[in-house]
């Protein structure tokens, strides 16, 4: 498995806009192929600032929805919303933990 972060910078008075355009982003690519799952966060200190996690199979999955009809309407739909190109890499999960698995000293 491997995790995408994208971060995107979003137009001053667009983040209803664009939280609700990502809403539908994500129920147009719910089916690409590899995709696990999708989190966006609103930057605290920095609140026209999003933070996207999408988990999948394979960075050749996520490569593969990026030359797809899927990535095309993911990009319109978000795009308008923009401040500036979004930022993105893909990471290789080396350790998880869930609290549950937590052991106090």
């Amino acid at each position: 498995m491997i995790i995408e972060r994208a971060t995107f910078r979003i137009r001053a008075g667009e983040d209803d806009a664009f939280q609700g355009s990502f809403r539908e982003a994500v129920r147009v690519i719910s089916d690409a192929d590899g995709l696990r799952s999708v989190r966006l966060a609103r930057g605290v200190e920095h609140p026209g600032t999003y933070l996207a996690l999408l988990e999948w199979d394979s960075v050749d999955d996520h490569m593969r929805f990026r030359s797809s009809e899927y990535f095309e309407t993911w990009a319109g739909l978000l795009r308008p919303h923009y401040a500036a190109a979004p930022d993105a890499e893909h990471y290789a999960v080396v350790v998880e933990t869930h609290p549950s698995e937590r052991h106090d000293a």
